[in-house]
């Protein structure tokens, strides 16, 4: 690898298939194995020492004269091919790392105690040790990838001569390698792995097959689209087919949808926003996602997708892989058509499975729309709703204006959790409390083990509702004195049994905190032998 590969490289983003480390300091042997293994363990790739988060070239001293020894080493311990090159770039000398993806089947294990973990996996930027989910779903990988598999009699020049032109270009374009321009049609299928052995697989099919060879191949590779004014009538107003090859149609369903599209404008500030209904990055990705990951073994099923003024649904038939539930579907990277997906990954047409349900979740939250819903049904089918109506712009100024004053990004679990919070679904036991707390977007309310959380009465008081903050967070301590007091002033006493009803949401002690509190103020007195038959009045002024 030369300095040129290595800028080119460096434009890439920071993934589960991509780690910089700056390595300043000691980047240990042990560390070394256990981020090799946990990118084998994801789908492969490189790690770079001598390169910090913000892509930059702070240049390293680690493994200086013994860089050379690092691939067998590795090699001999996790049981992979790690390609090292030692590149002495202009702004300081960087170690690559290019890490072959695990065995099918086989996860990687640090062998020996050479490491830290025994099989680690990347979380966020952190590593951790392999879930027995993760596990189990790597080991289930053996099973056999219908999209690889081959069909008979039939040859590159059967499919859409358009769509491979198309791809290729994309291919060149996506990897920045011209190179894929010159490659004919079946060498360029073959590097794909879609051509094998001079046989198309189902993939090739799935891509570039024309309406005609699915038809006698493929017939239940259909796609259907269907608009209804009511999501709730069973009569479409509107249908289209379609059975030709992705790559043939992926354009032609987006202009289907985007025909019924309509737009929310509103004015912020000196500047008119404006939401669509139906997201076009979300709705490609969710109708990607149903066709790699339907389960193509099911006859007489299509994908369905069904659009109406409120919401944007696609059905693809089949079930979760093992290991993915409705839970982590936003964490979980597990395939059911691999080389499919592989396929359209590489012209970046489909993000890693979990990394589009992040953009369709974020998505949908940040323009105000509420959060998407998966459903799984004993059909067995995967459904995918996200709304369409914008129901809570106040949400989206509120969030925006937190986030740009303080220059900072919410991740789409952060956005989910905030989202949970201003519909009620979430109050305690918040992941990403802190950050939260310090962007202003929540407040603390209740105290002890019953302390929850809210948005910020700023969200509240903008939106005209702060009756319903009052009525969430419940009243503070001097609107509870001041109900107290009124009782007093018009009845004369007051028992803690009559407090409890006046403050449903007060516990005994919290009571019996607050008469203590306007007691040693010397607003009231109490009188009675015991706690339990007194009564409390207001103090008499001598």
């Amino acid at each position: 690898m030369n300095p040129a590969q290595l800028d080119t490289l460096l434009e890439s983003r920071e993934d589960y298939n991509l780690e910089f480390k700056e390595a300043k300091r000691r980047f240990s042997l042990k560390e070394l194995h256990d981020y090799c293994a946990a990118i084998a363990n994801e789908t492969g790739g490189h790690l770079l020492l001598g390169v910090n988060n913000d892509r930059r070239i702070v240049g390293t001293k680690e493994f200086d004269g013994t860089w050379n020894t690092l691939a067998h080493t590795l090699s001999e311990h996790l049981h992979i091919r790690v390609k090292v090159y030692e590149v002495m770039h202009k702004d300081g000398r960087v170690l690559v790392f290019d890490i072959s993806r695990h065995s099918a089947g086989r996860p990687v294990k640090v062998t020996g105690g050479s490491g830290n973990y025994v099989y680690p996996i990347r979380d966020g930027e952190c590593l951790v040790e392999m879930s027995a989910d993760t596990y189990r779903t790597i080991i289930q990988e053996l099973q056999v990838d219908f999209s690889a598999q081959t069909v008979d009699g039939i040859g590159y020049q059967d499919l859409d001569q358009d769509a491979l032109y198309d791809y290729r270009q994309r291919w060149a374009t996506h990897t920045k390698n011209s190179e894929h321009l010159a490659k004919k049609y079946p060498q360029m299928l073959a590097d794909l792995g879609l051509l094998r052995n001079g046989k198309l697989t189902h993939a090739a099919l799935l891509l570039f097959g024309t309406d005609a060879l699915l038809r006698d191949y493929l017939p239940d590779a259909e796609i259907v689209f269907e608009w209804r004014n009511d999501a709730s009538e069973i009569a479409y107003g509107a249908r289209s087919s379609w059975r030709a090859g992705f790559m043939v149609i992926a354009d032609d369903i987006w202009r289907t949808v985007a025909s019924r599209n309509t737009t929310f404008r509103y004015q912020e500030g000196f500047i008119q926003r404006e939401i669509d209904a139906y997201d076009e990055r979300s709705v490609r990705e969710a109708i990607t996602n149903a066709f790699v990951h339907r389960d193509y073994s099911l006859a007489g099923n299509s994908i369905i997708i069904r659009v109406s003024p409120d919401r944007f649904y696609v059905e693809n038939p089949g079930s979760f892989m093992a290991g993915v539930t409705i839970d982590n579907i936003m964490d979980k990277s597990v395939y059911r058509n691999r080389l499919l997906a592989e396929s359209l990954e590489k012209v970046n047409i489909m993000e890693r499975s979990s990394q589009g349900v992040d953009t369709i979740f974020k998505r949908a939250i940040e323009d105000g729309k509420g959060k998407p819903v998966y459903r799984v049904t004993s059909d067995p089918s995967i459904q995918l709703s996200i709304p369409a109506l914008l129901v809570d712009r106040e949400f989206v100024k509120f969030v925006e204006e937190a986030i740009n004053r303080r220059h900072a990004r919410l991740s789409p679990r952060e956005m989910l959790e905030l989202e949970l919070i201003r519909t009620g679904e979430k109050r305690n036991n918040l992941q990403f409390r802190d950050k939260l707390l310090e962007l202003g977007l929540i407040e603390r309310y209740g105290q002890g083990r019953g302390q929850k959380y809210v948005l910020s009465h700023k969200y509240y008081s903008a939106s005209g509702n702060s009756g319903e903050y009052t009525r969430i967070t419940g009243l503070n301590r001097e609107m509870k004195r001041a109900i107290i007091e009124e009782h007093l002033k018009k009845h004369g006493r007051i028992t803690s049994k009559e407090v409890q009803s006046a403050l449903p949401d007060m516990t005994a002690l919290q009571i019996s905190t607050l008469l203590k509190g306007m007691r040693q103020d010397g607003i009231i007195e109490y009188h009675g032998a015991s706690p339990r038959w007194g009564y409390w009045s207001l103090t008499q002024k001598p």
